[in-house]
């Protein structure tokens, strides 16, 4: 045999050794922790000669919950509606309110369409700058059915106004009704708090 031969012949037995070491400690975890008597009832302090009696509490683990598909895609519609919904200005009319329509059942078309009409500040002659821009902060459901859910969107809402560009931060809560057609969720009914 050659020095090279020797060398690969080496190193693949010291290879294979560690393959063999880690597969041992893999298929052996725990089992000598397991036989190990971890519930003492008594216990005696050398200090004080005394004996003390120890007990084990064992607590139940609690699991994360995991959103469901279902709860993660109507807080994702309800996320999305509020923000294009609770957003708008003079300058751009009803961009958003077009774009939440995506979310929107007929009659909340309805709904967002009369706001838009009746809006003075959505009007044509109105002087100045005037603007909202709102950042869904926070989703809740409140119930959840089949075809049905009612949720409540914590929202910031900034807004701006004037020839300054005023600014002003409010905080509100809007209630969503959202039902189910086919295998989408669309917003029913909005209203703010």
């Amino acid at each position: 045999m050659t020095k090279k031969q020797v060398r690969i012949l080496i190193i693949t037995f010291i290879v294979i050794l560690l393959i063999v070491f880690v597969v041992f400690l893999l298929t052996n975890n725990g089992d000598e922790i397991n036989n190990i008597d971890i519930n003492p009832t008594n216990i005696n302090n050398s200090n004080n000669n005394t004996e003390l009696e120890s007990e084990i509490i064992v607590k139940p683990v609690v699991e994360e919950k995991k959103e469901d598909a279902t709860s993660l895609k109507i807080k994702s519609v309800a996320k999305n509606f509020a923000e294009r919904y609770g957003t708008w200005s003079t300058h751009n009319k009803d961009e958003n309110f077009k774009s939440a329509k995506v979310y929107a059942t007929s009659k909340m078309e309805n709904i967002i369409e009369d706001f838009i009409v009746s809006n003075e500040k959505l009007s044509d002659d109105y002087e100045g700058y005037y603007g909202v821009t709102a950042k869904a902060l926070s989703v809740s459901i409140i119930s959840l059915e089949d075809a049905s859910a009612s949720l409540k969107v914590s929202v910031q809402q900034v807004e701006t106004s004037g020839e300054d560009l005023e600014k002003n931060t409010n905080y509100k809560e809007l209630n969503l009704e959202l039902i189910k057609y086919e295998d989408d969720w669309f917003v029913d009914d909005a209203e703010w708090e």
